[in-house]
């Protein structure tokens, strides 16, 4: 998918090119965990194909709760990979914040 031409400012595509260019560089560093270019882009590919196969479509929103971590940045990447619209709920929201982000 990073092929496709205007893409050169997403996420996802930051991630692929950086994984071919620099693929044993830490990317992210979370507490005493490194993940390289190439570790977070092979999550961000898993995690696309599995939101798939979940039947999740282009453009379809996609509400995701998630502390800080890896796991939020590949998320968010892998929602935009596939063209879905990703956006965060906070596990801080309280129930009249919530319904609202949801509802919206």
């Amino acid at each position: 998918m990073s092929s496709l031409k205007g893409h050169e400012k997403t996420l996802h595509y930051a991630i692929e090119r950086n994984a071919r260019l620099v693929p044993d560089r830490p990317a992210v560093i979370w507490g005493d965990k490194k993940f390289t270019w190439r570790e977070i882009n092979e999550n961000v590919n898993r995690a696309a194909n599995a939101f798939l196969s979940m039947g999740i479509k282009e453009g379809e929103n996609m509400g995701i709760m998630l502390r800080n971590s890896n796991q939020s940045i590949e998320i968010f990447a892998a929602g935009g990979m596939i063209k879905s619209r990703p956006f965060n709920i906070n596990f801080r929201y309280k129930e009249e914040e919530l319904f609202y982000v949801l509802d919206n």
